[in-house]
């Protein structure tokens, strides 16, 4: 709700993403690929900083769908995920960005074979929500418990996700739920 910090925030952002000309910009977090990508332009229209939020949106990019159009880099799986079973958490921001969450998938199937196992539930949200967990604070524990609980029935051992607000939550859904399952960014499952 605080738009003028976030304007604040959007301008010294859009600055400096847009300091190099041309290429992507790569974004590791759902959330924050979602706010520069979608919220900016809203944010800054009928603004004089407009059309550099527009230019700015126009070359966001998740890495997992940038790692998927780089095909020929070659990726395997990290020490961390070796014997275990992989599953993929689809972020509520990241899934509005078109075949991003897909993408993110896509890659861990290819990399990690039969180790991935699609999850029952992966589009669920997990309850953090941004603010979300503070001001719903049961609902939010609930559904973060609820979540890390289906992971369990699915078989999975690794949560791995692209939100570090998930992140968080979801690792301490699990500690409060005492489960075996770890929950990782995904950039962690890969060795470059």
């Amino acid at each position: 709700g605080d738009l003028e910090g976030a304007r604040h925030a959007g301008e010294k952002n859009i600055n400096l993403f847009l300091r190099v000309r041309g290429g992507k910009i790569l974004f590791p977090c759902g959330s924050c690929l979602y706010m520069v990508k979608t919220v900016y332009p809203d944010l800054f229209r009928d603004t004089p900083l407009h059309e550099r939020s527009l230019e700015a949106a126009s070359r966001c990019q998740d890495y997992e769908s940038y790692l998927v159009e780089m095909a020929a880099r070659r990726l395997t799986p990290s020490p961390v995920v070796e014997g275990k079973v992989v599953s993929y958490h689809r972020p509520c921001h990241l899934s509005s960005i078109p075949n991003a969450a897909e993408n993110a998938e896509l890659l861990l199937s290819r990399v990690l074979k039969e180790q991935f196992k699609p999850m029952m539930g992966a589009d669920r949200c997990c309850g953090f929500g941004g603010t979300f967990n503070m001001t719903h604070f049961d609902k939010s524990r609930d559904m973060g418990i609820s979540k890390i609980k289906l992971a369990e029935e699915s078989g999975t051992d690794i949560i791995a996700t692209s939100c570090s607000g998930c992140i968080h939550h979801m690792r301490e859904s699990a500690v409060r739920s005492k489960s075996r399952v770890a929950v990782v960014h995904t950039g962690e499952v890969f060795d470059f």
